[in-house]
């Protein structure tokens, strides 16, 4: 079994046990905070010590199942599906500078095309030289001037190569 349906299988159990005891926002806001802890030793251990009775007998069941190793994914699997369910749509905004005035115009045209709940992050990064990549969900749109050069050095090439 791989590591997709492994976390998937859980994260959905544990979505349903959520929702029939109807703590499923406190259990995602404590799945969150487990992400965050793991890693880290000495969060970890505090961030076990505060979860609820729910949240405690779900890592009972992963350890005992031995399947601790995939909590990460787990967790993330449960994130995803938790947003789903909750129509929350995840977009990340990554630029070549801070570009505040882009940001405001994504959310939006969000909005405007009926993404009414967005947990919208933005992210700088200077290797894509100008323009922007934007992420909602699994979707991609790389309007970015280093994809640009790429793909016109990759024509060039390509008609190089067929020249000789």
């Amino acid at each position: 079994m791989n590591v997709g349906h492994i976390a998937h299988r859980y994260a959905k159990a544990l979505i349903e046990y959520a929702s029939e005891r109807s703590v499923l926002e406190r259990v995602h806001s404590e799945v969150l905070t487990l992400m965050n802890a793991l890693g880290d030793d000495a969060k970890l251990t505090s961030c076990i010590q505060s979860l609820s009775e729910e949240m405690r007998r779900f890592l009972q069941l992963v350890i005992s199942n031995e399947r601790a190793a995939y909590l990460p994914f787990i967790c993330q699997s449960f994130i995803n599906q938790y947003n789903r369910l909750q129509g929350i749509t995840t977009a990340k905004l990554t630029s070549a500078t801070t570009a505040p005035d882009l940001q405001q115009k994504v959310l939006e045209i969000l909005h405007q095309t009926g993404y009414t709940k967005v947990d919208f992050t933005s992210d700088v990064d200077p290797s894509l030289l100008g323009g922007f990549v934007l992420r909602i969900d699994d979707l991609r749109l790389d309007a970015s001037l280093a994809t640009q050069l790429k793909i016109i050095r990759t024509e060039l090439d390509d008609k190089n190569r067929s020249i000789v």
